[in-house]
């Protein structure tokens, strides 16, 4: 019993794993058509969703739309990070920029001097972490925009259920400089 009961689990967690991994360069192109600055280019380090963040998620506007049984779910997932880096395979769309890259932008952006053409923009994220039914996902995002230049969300995004596109549906959290 205690082998069939874990051999479920296991095949579980691994099906999600992947059904997310295979829709994660979607996600992040339906992301991309809300932004005022295309989504382009990626940091290759994930943000981690740090656990005093979850406080937001108690709100009452946001418990009026998501359940309590998503809510922990969220939470056992925050609890439980995975990889630190984005893969190519993930994200082929975009490309991603690595600590050296970010460095040089931000030693450039100070001498007024771009790496890219037009700008050095780019953007952080965090894994998207799903709801029980994959119906809403929740996400921290960054956009970096020059030295005093930034803005920060956590998220919760809803699939349409009639398009299948993602749409932000409410802001948790955000701050901008």
């Amino acid at each position: 019993m205690r082998i069939f009961i874990l051999l479920t689990s296991l095949c579980i967690s691994s099906i999600a794993t992947a059904q997310n991994t295979t829709d994660l360069n979607n996600f992040f192109n339906q992301l991309s058509t809300e932004r005022h600055y295309k989504i382009k280019r990626i940091e290759e380090k994930k943000i981690e969703i740090d656990t005093f963040e979850l406080i937001f998620l108690d709100k009452e506007h946001i418990k009026k739309y998501i359940s309590d049984d998503d809510i922990e779910y969220f939470r056992k997932q925050i609890m439980t990070p995975g990889d630190t880096l984005w893969q190519k395979s993930e994200l082929k769309d975009f490309k991603l920029l690595n600590k050296k890259t970010i460095k040089r932008i931000s030693h450039r952006t100070m001498k007024r001097m771009r790496i890219f053409p037009k700008s050095n923009f780019y953007y952080s994220f965090s894994a998207p972490i799903f709801s029980l039914s994959g119906e809403y996902a929740l996400i921290e995002e960054r956009f970096h925009c020059g030295l005093m230049c930034a803005e920060f969300s956590l998220s919760i995004y809803r699939k349409d259920p009639y398009t299948k596109e993602w749409k932000k549906f409410i802001a948790v959290f955000s701050a901008s400089s």
